[in-house]
């Protein structure tokens, strides 16, 4: 059975991975998996925020130990 290793990445809804980066992830053996579009909420400072984030799903067969 294959072992997989995942990676997620999270970024800001204006800061998307681009194509390039998307294409170095694949050159590394990472296939997309999965994107889910949710938002987030953080309090910096007495500060509150929310924004909107996008989470990219990778995998790739582990390599063999």
């Amino acid at each position: 059975m294959t072992a997989w290793e995942y990676k997620v990445i999270t970024r800001k809804e204006d800061s998307l991975l681009t194509e390039e980066a998307l294409n170095a992830l694949g050159e590394h053996g990472f296939e997309l998996v999965s994107v889910v579009a949710t938002q987030e909420e953080r309090t910096v400072v007495g500060r509150h925020e929310t924004y909107n984030v996008v989470r990219y799903f990778f995998k790739r067969p582990r390599a063999a130990k």
